[in-house]
């Protein structure tokens, strides 16, 4: 008895000492990126708040370009960061599963190929960035032909800030 007792425990001393990360790594430079990057954008949405004519666009254009420049910038270093294998085998036996494969479908990049579940976390985030991007492009366009009610300035804002508060939670999940 007693020997079990004593190869219980070093068998649990030693698989306590190993980690497995399914997840990627915090990227400090991603996150804090983010944050910049939602500054930026805080920053344009004051600038036209209320609504903003179309002759206006001129003036924003800048902030538009440097905004949407930051976080595609940021999109392409959250896509580019390493997976762990094991968290892609376990990402690639989960998608076998219907149930699992339904639900990555819905947070799969668009356009991005094959739904990807990587632990869930990751496409979710990069998704959230993705949307951001669109709805920046869409405010920018939208402003440049017609201008920007007040109503639809608030819309494009209230988007914009579940999915950043969304993309920055899931990455600020990831630090340790």
């Amino acid at each position: 008895m007693l020997r079990r007792a004593t190869v219980f425990l070093c068998l649990m001393f030693v698989l306590t000492a190993c980690t497995v990360r399914l997840l990627p790594v915090y990227d400090e430079a991603l996150y804090s990126g983010l944050d910049a990057a939602n500054v930026k954008a805080q920053t344009l949405f004051s600038a036209v708040a209320g609504g903003s004519p179309r002759s206006a666009f001129g003036q924003n254009a800048p902030a538009y370009n440097d905004t949407i420049g930051t976080f595609a910038a940021l999109l392409t270093r959250a896509q580019s960061r390493p997976q762990p294998s094991i968290g892609r085998r376990a990402s690639d036996r989960l998608m076998k599963l219907g149930t699992v494969a339904d639900l990555c479908a819905e947070i799969a990049p668009p356009g991005e190929g094959e739904p990807d579940c990587l632990a869930l976390v990751t496409p979710y985030a990069i998704a959230e960035i993705v949307e951001i991007v669109e709805i920046l492009s869409k405010m920018r366009d939208r402003h440049k032909a017609a201008g920007l009610g007040a109503l639809t300035t608030e819309g494009f804002v209230n988007d914009y800030n579940i999915s950043i508060e969304q993309a920055m939670t899931v990455e600020a999940a990831l630090q340790d």
